[in-house]
């Protein structure tokens, strides 16, 4: 009897797994948000969500373990590893900021200080199939790295392409007329 409703499980993951995805990659590919002359290159509502309700989880587990008196080590002990684990997905998905502007692009995490790079100081991106971002390297200030979940990288990439030719037309001796 026990095995009559053993489908239920993978039939919700073979939903819910589609859908949390197809919302990542819609709020990913939604324009910059614009602030001024400023716009910002930010994680949205999805990966948000995602991140507290990773942290929340295993919470409950432990929350669920103790109301069932089923407390043991080891099973709290893995929880706990789980949420550990989600401290940096919360770190990254609400303490990145990336906004730029014609000037410069500017940058505050929990990883690191607050940068202002010049558009002059970034390299090529690079992608990072393994890590699903792309790295912009500087000059001076270390690596710029634009997941693929975060917002805005569209306006972003042309501001960058388009910094990058104007650079490259400075250096290019100019043709006589």
């Amino acid at each position: 009897m026990a095995d009559d409703h053993a489908w239920i499980t993978p039939a919700l993951i073979a939903v819910v797994v589609p859908v949390a995805m197809a919302a990542f990659v819609r709020a990913a590919d939604r324009p910059a948000r614009v602030s001024g002359e400023v716009k910002w290159v930010e994680y949205g509502v999805a990966m948000k969500a995602f991140s507290i309700a990773a942290g929340l989880i295993p919470v409950g587990l432990i929350v669920a373990m103790f109301l069932q008196s089923a407390f043991s080590k080891d099973p709290v002990i893995a929880t706990l590893l789980f949420t550990g684990l989600s401290v940096p997905l919360l770190l990254e998905s609400f303490l990145v900021k990336i906004s730029f502007d014609e000037n410069a692009i500017y940058t505050r995490s929990a990883w690191r200080r607050s940068r202002v790079i010049p558009w002059s100081e970034v390299g090529a991106p690079i992608r990072s199939d393994l890590l699903q971002w792309w790295v912009l390297p500087t000059k001076k200030q270390g690596s710029i790295r634009l997941h693929d979940f975060i917002s805005g990288k569209g306006e972003f990439f042309a501001m960058a392409l388009n910094k990058r030719l104007e650079s490259q037309k400075d250096l290019s001796p100019e043709t006589p007329p």
